[in-house]
């Protein structure tokens, strides 16, 4: 009888089966052992009919029982394998649906994003870079125009140093050390001895006041992580409000021979910090723009 108990137990597993838990092999082997034990007081009965028949009874009941034993086995064991089949199955379907909401969500945020930069590329950085464009060559005009009508009285001499982006006008007047041309310490200057160039200084200023307006309208669509640019642009602003004025108050007093003594300096970097972030903006949405078709493409 403990012979065939263990026989049962030890049943061997087909190549690829999962382990079937502890628990459900005892609960198979109790029951087992308890319809043995109901056999085996059944086959006592039969021992005295004698050694034949008695020999030919158990070994019919022990076939029949390890049949079923088996076969109960197997069924617990396939349901294992469905179980744990319906379980997988699961598991793939619910990553594939995640994958397939953070693929959605990422192609919606994407565009949102490729959107917004659209609108910082046109309605911010495209118009600040034409008007400062625009203002740089009008002020490189006055420059050549001065240079050109230049008289050297009293012993001032004015002359371009430096090259590319870093020349400008440096004015040497007699017994004062040579400096920078600055159009708001020389613009009573310029109005009395050069008056014909006050109408460029007014476009200047002019253009100079359409920036200062695109800013204030449109510095919602500054890249918040352009901190330098930002303080470059309120340094600008400062700029050209104080230009105006000293422009505004020649213009009404012809013979102004004030010097104002203002500090606030062009910010000569500021075209340089633009060209900066809108090339880094426009590469940026490039970058988003093939990525986001290859995700569609991976959602066909």
């Amino acid at each position: 009888m403990t012979q065939t108990k263990a026989s049962l137990l030890a049943t061997p597993a087909l190549p690829g089966d999962r382990p079937v838990s502890d628990a459900m092999l005892n609960a198979v082997a109790h029951d087992l052992h308890k319809e043995l034990e109901g056999i085996s007081k059944s086959l006592d009965h039969l021992a005295g009919a004698g050694d034949d028949k008695w020999l030919a009874a158990k070994m019919g009941f022990l076939g029949v029982l390890a049949g079923a034993g088996v076969t109960g086995l197997f069924g617990i064991i396939l349901q294992s394998w469905r179980l744990k089949a319906e379980k997988d199955a699961d598991k793939r379907r619910a990553v594939r649906e995640m994958r397939k909401a953070e693929r959605d969500f990422g192609l919606e945020a994407m565009a949102n994003l490729q959107a917004f930069r659209t609108r910082q590329l046109n309605e911010f950085y495209g118009p600040f870079r034409v008007l400062l464009s625009q203002i740089r060559v009008l002020r490189d005009e006055f420059d050549h125009r001065l240079l050109a009508s230049w008289k050297a009285d009293g012993g001032a001499t004015l002359k371009f140093e430096g090259g590319g982006r870093e020349r400008r006008l440096v004015i040497k007047r007699r017994d004062v050390p040579a400096r920078g041309f600055r159009l708001i310490d020389e613009m009573a200057f310029v109005k009395n001895t050069y008056p014909d160039l006050m109408s460029t200084v007014g476009e200047m200023v002019s253009t100079g006041d359409l920036l200062a307006d695109h800013l204030h309208k449109n510095g919602g669509l500054l890249d918040p992580r352009s901190t330098w640019l930002g303080a470059h642009i309120a340094v600008y602003l400062a700029h050209q409000r104080v230009l105006k004025e000293i422009f505004e108050r020649a213009q009404c007093n012809a013979d102004a021979s004030w010097v104002a003594n203002y500090s606030t300096v062009y910010p000569r970097l500021l075209d340089l910090l633009i060209e900066r972030d809108y090339k880094r903006l426009y590469h940026s949405q490039t970058r988003w723009s093939a990525k986001a078709a290859r995700w569609a493409e991976g959602a066909d």
